[in-house]
């Protein structure tokens, strides 16, 4: 699959993952931080992945990464402001 073809499959999800986060914890999805696909999968698995309405995340993360690779499923969105995101908590 070549790089196009992954950069489109991963807009794609990212539509999808950010539509479903935002809706589960009711903001806008302009209101979600950048984050990279894999920190919004991790957060849809905290938020609701004891139920059995996802697939297990090791098989979720494994078929996405299998699409895109690990660098686009880690990378975080660019933004234009000079805003940045702790990674740590305090």
């Amino acid at each position: 699959m070549s790089p196009a073809d992954q950069e489109k499959i991963a807009a794609v999800m990212r539509i999808a993952l950010e539509s479903r986060l935002a809706r589960m914890i009711k903001v806008a999805e302009s209101d979600l931080p950048p984050m990279s696909l894999g920190e919004i999968l991790n957060v849809l698995f905290a938020m609701h992945g004891h139920c059995d309405v996802f697939g297990g995340y090791g098989s979720s993360a494994a078929g996405i990464v299998a699409l895109i690779g690990p660098e686009l499923f880690w990378r975080r969105p660019k933004t234009n402001s000079a805003e940045t995101i702790p990674t740590t908590v305090q």
